[in-house]
């Protein structure tokens, strides 16, 4: 009989331990926020949270998404964030509410860069009343005009956070694509 209790032990253990791999294993594959030395500590607690909430509201592409790194800037002049491939620059004199919102729409341009396709694009364009050859980045339109603007702003719509600029008119269609595309 004892012979019998080691190989035993060792099975359960086996498959206690495998059970533990298998249930962790979708964490080591979520995409992290990572940030430049010296941002304040609240700052990435803002950061991690929103970036948590963009995660639950999009369940479907946090497969496609990166990495992204983080820096705080403490003047940006007429901007409250800025975004360039895996990057995000958060301004940080303003309200907790203000960061947050400004994380989640900066996240938005992230989801962007890596998830959206030329289908999605199409149909956004269209919700939001836009002719089919409109450019996603127009440098020509001002800024609340923009495509790629208000994707960014539809996604804090959907994230469940108040439209950050006011000048900037989303249509209920546009957020119900983005909504659509976030869970499919």
């Amino acid at each position: 009989m004892k012979r019998w209790l080691p190989p035993i032990l060792l099975a359960i253990a086996v498959i206690v331990v495998g059970a533990v791999v298998v249930s962790s294993g979708g964490n080591d594959e979520l995409p992290r926020v990572t940030y430049r030395e010296g941002t304040p500590g609240d700052v990435m607690a803002l950061g991690d949270s929103s970036f948590a909430d963009v995660l639950a509201a999009f369940p479907a592409r946090v497969g496609c998404l990166r990495d992204v790194t983080v820096a705080h800037n403490w003047d940006l002049g007429t901007e409250a964030g800025f975004y360039e491939a895996n990057y995000i620059e958060i301004e940080v004199p303003n309200t907790s509410a203000q960061i947050r919102q400004t994380y989640v729409h900066e996240f938005g341009h992230h989801l962007d860069f890596n998830c959206v396709d030329r289908e999605l694009r199409d149909a956004f364009i269209a919700a939001m009343g836009h002719g089919p050859s409109t450019d996603w980045y127009s440098e020509s339109w001002s800024w609340e005009r923009r495509p790629a603007e208000q994707f960014a702003e539809a996604v804090v719509a959907v994230v469940g956070g108040s439209p950050l600029h006011a000048d900037m008119q989303l249509t209920s269609d546009a957020v119900r694509v983005v909504e659509d595309w976030a869970r499919r």
